[in-house]
């Protein structure tokens, strides 16, 4: 419901904080009060109905976050993980065919195989789901591991 007073909107709780001492707690919930003050009511106007064109951009932008947010959860679930250093050790591990480093590889390929199985089908609707990357598992060896592996 809007209230306007003199035509303008007139808000009852505003004017009820500002004039506590004047007016009872409940005095302008009392219809005859309001009108004996000019307050008049109206409906709440319907909201507009969005254009094709509003809808369309609307739908861009959100498949563009939902987008956006499935390559950050592949990444947050990988970089969680391992990063930084790990990631030359990796490297290094692959290149001289170290079979830790070749399943901690093909780990982190899953993700990113998950990651190009799920863009295809991302709308504009959220669906969490959709950036749980847990299916993948934990990494399975860890850095230590690694490090072990090429004798460091």
């Amino acid at each position: 419901m809007i209230y306007k007073r003199a035509g303008l909107p007139f808000d009852i709780n505003a004017e009820h904080r500002i004039d506590q001492i004047n007016y009872p707690h409940n005095w302008f919930q009392d219809a005859s009060n309001r009108a004996a003050m000019g307050i008049t009511e109206e409906a709440d106007p319907a909201p507009p109905v969005p254009t094709q064109a509003e809808l369309d951009a609307l739908y861009a932008v959100n498949y563009a976050n939902n987008i956006s947010a499935l390559w950050q959860a592949a990444h947050d679930y990988e970089y969680a993980q391992i990063s930084g250093v790990a990631v030359g050790l990796l490297v290094l591990g692959v290149l001289q065919s170290k079979p830790k480093a070749y399943a901690v590889q093909m780990w982190s390929k899953a993700i990113w195989v998950l990651y190009y199985a799920r863009k295809p089908t991302i709308t504009d609707v959220y669906n969490p789901a959709m950036q749980d990357f847990s299916s993948v598992g934990p990494i399975p060896y860890s850095i230590p591991e690694l490090m072990a592996e090429l004798g460091m």
